[in-house]
């Protein structure tokens, strides 16, 4: 295998060989040899020139049967260029992705530039996908100094490898996506985003980053139409907190709009089950918000039954409390969840810092069950970006009562809701005042008017006909500031 760069040198570059019978891959290296079993292969590479901004994406069909060699020659490629029809101009960032028909990830190359120099060596063999993507993006500052970043992302493919490309998109035919990345709630300093294409194919091995640095962020991206799937994940230089992943189909010259880690961050939607005559509880989602959701915290469970404490333990995230059950009767079972985790240390203005599910259930351990349970999605809106309420305002609270299977291999049954009631709290919970619920689209509302400073604790409580409770407790839900 021979690679050659577009200055005329032959360099080692990194080679994957695609097996067109079964998909087996293999590694190769530019200017070396190796034995592969006989058979017709596709290769592909990206070649980059020493000290150059410039990436070349090429591809060779060669029938492997004692001796074979071949060569790709970058100095054959011809540029991918990608513009619009008005400003900002030509792409700053460009990607080419190669792929096998068939094997879109296992058999590609791809070169990305961000000085827009990448260049595809032609080749029609009916084997080959081809892709391309141009990204321009603009970082700027609100009133308030907080990020926003303006970005164009077109996307096009072909079959077989095209001679090049000299594309102009229409700015108006594009979709716009707008994602408000909020702080407040997330414990990491840095939100990563990624924005990847959905369409299947060679096309859908191309994605692009949106943000990868502090604070929060407003990205509108101006896009081709298509199904994109939005990534953002909240870590640290250590660790993962949290994530969004969203996808969506939009539409040529429609808008859409995303608000990621909103508050509040509540338990989501697990549900204790009876199994094997044991009850059940995961603590894989103590922290979800409507969108978005953290990876970690930890919960002190108790199990109740007739005023007698049964069992207590501390679980930490994805973990599971479990107790075999010896009668039919009432229980009760509490998770009290705080935000922590080994070694880290958390802001002193974190919001939703600590809930507290709190389960009231008849079960029987002869019948095997989600218990009749439900919980609670809380969402305050009219928040800012940092999850801030004007002091003095109004907030509507939205909860959206759900009973949704747990995971476990049990029966759902019904549990007809009879009653919603909610309480608000300015002083972390010390005392609590009935809100007014209303009905509305399926949700239950309220209308929360704000003090001056501080934090807004939100209390939900559901019962059934049958005198099932669940309770569900967010301190800190919000901020007035």
């Amino acid at each position: 295998m021979t690679t050659i760069d577009r200055t005329g040198a032959k360099v080692r570059a990194q080679v994957v060989a695609t097996n067109l019978k079964n998909g087996g891959t293999y590694d190769l290296t530019g200017g070396r040899s190796r034995s592969l079993p006989r058979g017709t292969y596709v290769v592909t590479t990206t070649i980059r020139e020493n000290g150059s901004l410039a990436e070349t994406v090429g591809a060779r069909t060669v029938k492997v049967s004692g001796s074979s060699a071949t060569t790709v020659d970058a100095r054959k490629g011809r540029p991918v260029k990608v513009s619009l029809d008005r400003s900002p101009g030509p792409a700053t960032r460009v990607t080419a992705a190669i792929c096998v028909a068939g094997e879109d990830w296992t058999g590609r190359a791809a070169a990305i530039s961000d000085h827009g120099n990448v260049y595809v060596v032609p080749n029609s063999s009916a084997n080959l996908r081809f892709a391309y993507q141009g990204h321009w993006e603009q970082w700027s500052k609100d009133r308030k100094n907080r990020w926003v970043v303006d970005s164009h992302l077109v996307a096009g493919s072909t079959k077989g490898v095209p001679a090049g490309v000299n594309r102009t998109f229409a700015v108006s035919k594009l979709a716009r996506l707008t994602t408000q990345i909020r702080s407040g709630a997330t414990r990491g300093h840095i939100n990563s985003a990624i924005l990847d294409n959905k369409a299947g194919g060679c096309l859908g091995t191309l994605s692009a980053h949106l943000w990868n640095e502090e604070g929060p962020v407003t990205l509108n991206t101006h896009v081709s139409p298509g199904k994109w799937n939005t990534q953002v994940t909240n870590e640290s230089t250590s660790r993962n907190y949290g994530a969004y992943n969203r996808t969506r189909t939009m539409e040529s010259g429609k808008s859409y709009s995303e608000a990621v880690f909103p508050a509040a961050f509540a338990p989501g939607g697990k549900i204790p089950v009876v199994n094997s005559k044991r009850l059940r509880y995961h603590t894989g989602a103590l922290f979800h918000s409507p969108a978005g959701y953290d990876v970690s915290g930890a919960a002190v469970v108790k199990l109740t039954k007739g005023g007698k404490t049964l069992k207590r333990q501390t679980r930490g995230y994805g973990a599971e409390f479990n107790y075999s059950m010896k009668s039919a009767g009432w229980y009760g079972l509490t998770v009290d969840a705080k935000r922590t985790a080994p070694g880290a240390s958390y802001p002193g203005t974190l919001l939703s810092n600590r809930t507290i599910s709190k389960f009231r259930f008849y079960a029987n351990p002869a019948k095997d069950q989600h218990v009749p349970a439900h919980t609670v999605t809380i969402a305050p809106r009219n928040l800012d970006i940092t999850n801030t309420a004007t002091p003095g305002s109004t907030t509507r609270v939205e909860l959206t009562v759900r009973r949704q299977h747990s995971g476990y291999d049990v029966p759902l049954t019904r549990s007809t809701v009879k009653s919603v009631v909610a309480y608000v709290s300015v002083d972390h919970g010390k005392t609590w005042k009935k809100a007014t619920l209303s009905k509305s689209g399926g949700k239950w509302v309220t209308s929360v008017k704000n003090p001056g400073s501080g934090y807004v604790s939100l209390r939900t409580k559901v019962t059934d006909t049958k005198g099932n409770s669940s309770e569900t407790i967010v301190y800190r839900a919000y901020r007035i500031g």
